[in-house]
């Protein structure tokens, strides 16, 4: 079963019995990514999938474990959410049989007890016709993920505006998209801010949007994340705790942050493999301006560090959620400052 990224909120409401239980979410618009897992998390904790698990692998990674958590059940045995992330899009030699034994246990069992979400980024034609992604696709719900080009995005920004419960003028909303170039993320924060500045307004006007750009956080998280890339630590701890004191939103602040992270463990790899690293940053849409902050930062890491990050950035999310993790502080916001100071520093506290 196939739906759009669009549709995944129709599928939520009609689906009565509460969630299928395999989910695949693919495509490289990570904002869109994350927030449909999110939606199938939500959806899942409704029907009381109070357990959760959540692993974030690449072509080296306990592919093994992935089973065990599949079949592994506590005495008093509660729903469970068992969430793969592959930021990568590199499965190695275990991972695409591990997933094949997954989506046969899933089409036999037919466990009422457990949702499996996979996410990853859009896979090439080569692998989406291998014999094992095509036992995962077809028991799996598959999720669809868009590529919004520019022209896109002002379509795009009206929806979310319009769940805002507001309108927007044709030339505000051209400012609002040269403003945020192209960076959904950076759009649906701006967006966010301007339904707080609005107040009870319900129609953004041309003055709103520019009184909101010339009116930015004094520390902008883009600010942030360029600090991080390029390894100063104080000034990131200086933006991030400005933020912060402005009243930023946490959870935006990590999404801006995981990308970042992404995008770094993406050129790790093409670094590792020689790939042409400035190709793999033009692909991923960053501006050619932007490059040389990832390339310097890349010399600070190994892959295994870079994964630590991805993994600190999921626990982050699940511990503002209110999800306690094991050796994690229980505030989101001090295991944010560690997080930027390992990814700002070589990876180590």
């Amino acid at each position: 079963m196939k739906i759009s990224y669009d549709a995944l909120d129709k599928h939520i409401k009609e689906s009565k019995s509460g969630p299928k239980n395999f989910y695949l979410v693919m495509g490289d618009e990570i904002l869109l990514n994350i927030d449909a897992v999110d939606r199938l998390r939500e959806f899942c904790r409704k029907h009381e999938y109070s357990e959760r698990i959540s692993m974030v692998l690449d072509s080296n990674g306990p592919w093994d474990d992935v089973l065990t958590h599949l079949q592994t059940n506590t005495l008093f045995a509660e729903n469970k959410i068992l969430e793969i992330s592959i930021p990568s899009g590199k499965f190695g030699r275990k991972g695409g049989p591990t997933l094949a034994k997954l989506a046969e246990y899933i089409k036999e069992q037919n466990p009422e007890d457990i949702c499996v979400i996979i996410s990853c980024p859009k896979l090439d034609k080569k692998t989406q016709q291998t014999k094992w992604f095509t036992s995962v696709v077809n028991i799996a719900t598959l999720i669809d993920i868009p590529n919004l080009k520019r022209k896109d995005l002002p379509a795009w920004a009206r929806k979310l505006i319009k769940q805002n419960g507001q309108t927007i003028d044709d030339d505000a909303l051209t400012l609002l998209i040269d403003r945020i170039e192209g960076n959904i993320v950076a759009a649906k924060q701006e967006i966010n801010k301007l339904a707080l500045l609005a107040g009870s307004e319900t129609n953004l006007t041309l003055d709103m949007v520019r009184s909101s750009v010339a009116d930015s956080a004094r520390y902008d998280v883009f600010q942030l994340t360029e600090a991080m890339m390029l390894g100063n630590i104080p000034r990131s701890l200086k933006i991030f705790h400005g933020l912060i004191q402005e009243g930023a939103n946490i959870i935006q602040i990590l999404a801006m942050v995981t990308r970042e992270i992404r995008i770094l463990y993406r050129v790790m790899q093409g670094k590792v493999n020689a790939e042409a690293l400035p190709s793999i940053l033009s692909s991923m849409g960053v501006f050619p301006s932007f490059h040389q902050r990832y390339l310097s930062a890349v010399n600070r890491f190994n892959m295994p560090k870079v994964m630590g990050l991805l993994q600190h950035a999921t626990d982050i999310d699940q511990t503002s959620k209110g999800y306690p993790i094991d050796g994690r502080l229980k505030s989101p916001i001090s295991e944010m400052e560690r997080l930027i100071i390992k990814t700002a520093g070589n990876g180590l506290l």
